[in-house]
């Protein structure tokens, strides 16, 4: 895990950043060198917890974690991974690679970079949750707030940008938070949701970063407050946005509703008996409208009122099909998860309802 999780993301995405970013050739290898950096960081962490674990157990098997209940190191095993973990989903304070790192790379990688921040959450019910629920216990509520604090943090930061891409790279910040903060509840119903919104989010943020790169291609500029009555000449791509903003502000019918009903849910079972913990969840539920607030309130920005470009107004159109066609599949990907979640659900509760 630590081999494919680690080596063979970073160091690929270090070359691709610094070979075909979007910005001047020292620019664009300072974010390469962060996203390498960050990323061995994060690793090392990784990697001390698994080679103390092997002290104790003798063993690097998965299968086998599950013997480290009760053994002295664990509570630091735990947190060495968490720690780990911790950064690569970019949880406040170890967030600040996110913003450049994810606003640096070719549009046409944005969804197998999504799928590498947010892996880690699986990763978390992989290696810690399912061997080691009891043991995980403790870190429950740190978890969840450390995960509010990021989701709301990254949302305001979202809404500070005026960078498409980088706009995008912010709002996965906030995004990630939701999942991790569903697997922080520990609960059944909770972890499932957080891996089933893991999902979602890695669709809807395809789908957004991909229509920021179809503008960013089109219109050429990345300044958002250049942008303005792009709906008239490219319908298709604001249809786009407006199909990511859905699915990431968890709206019906989509997946994203599904996904953060079931943590939300798990988070209430979480602390049903605790006033605090129950502040908490509703915080988190109502922190949700920022997501609903920064992705409308930047598609009306860019789409609606009077025409404002570089380009001349006849330049402006829908990009070729080729471009925006796959993004309209896993929009309806996105609305068939929304509709029929069960067959996903029955996958992740054939593993996760055995805790």
């Amino acid at each position: 895990m630590y081999l494919f999780l680690e080596l063979l993301t970073v160091i690929p995405l270090y070359f691709i950043m610094a070979q075909f970013g979007y910005s001047d050739y020292i620019s664009r290898y300072k974010v390469a060198l962060m996203c390498l950096f960050w990323g061995i960081v994060g690793a090392t962490f990784f990697l001390i917890g698994i080679l103390l674990s092997f002290t104790q157990i003798g063993s690097f098997e998965i299968a086998d974690l599950s013997r480290l209940a009760g053994q002295p190191q664990t509570f630091w095993i735990i947190l060495l991974i968490l720690a780990g973990l911790s950064t690569k989903l970019a949880i406040v304070p170890l967030h600040v690679w996110m913003p450049w790192v994810h606003a640096e790379h070719p549009t046409c990688i944005a969804g197998l970079l999504a799928v590498y921040a947010n892996i880690a959450a699986y990763v978390a019910v992989r290696v810690l949750i399912l061997p080691l629920h009891d043991e995980m216990l403790p870190f429950s509520v740190p978890i969840m707030i450390m995960a509010f604090i990021t989701m709301a943090y990254g949302a305001f930061l979202t809404l500070a940008q005026t960078d498409a891409k980088r706009f995008c790279a912010c709002s996965t910040i906030s995004q990630i938070s939701y999942s991790v903060f569903g697997v922080g509840a520990m609960t059944v119903i909770g972890i499932e949701g957080g891996i089933f919104y893991f999902f979602s989010h890695i669709i809807g943020k395809t789908v957004l970063f991909a229509t920021a790169g179809i503008l960013v291609y089109t219109v050429e500029t990345r300044d958002m407050r250049q942008m303005g009555g792009l709906w008239a000449k490219m319908p298709l791509t604001a249809i786009l946005w407006i199909a990511a903003a859905l699915i990431l502000s968890a709206m019906p019918p989509f997946s994203g509703f599904v996904g953060k009903w079931q943590l939300f849910t798990g988070a209430f079972q979480a602390v049903q008996n605790h006033p605090a913990g129950l502040i908490l969840v509703i915080a988190a539920i109502l922190s949700t409208l920022l997501t609903l607030v920064y992705t409308f309130l930047a598609g009306v920005r860019i789409f609606f009122g009077p025409l404002k470009a570089p380009k001349t107004a006849h330049e402006l159109k829908d990009p070729p099909l080729t471009m925006s066609a796959p993004l309209l599949a896993l929009a309806l990907v996105a609305l068939m998860m929304g509709l029929f979640p069960q067959p996903l659900i029955n996958l992740l509760h054939s593993v996760v309802g055995t805790l």
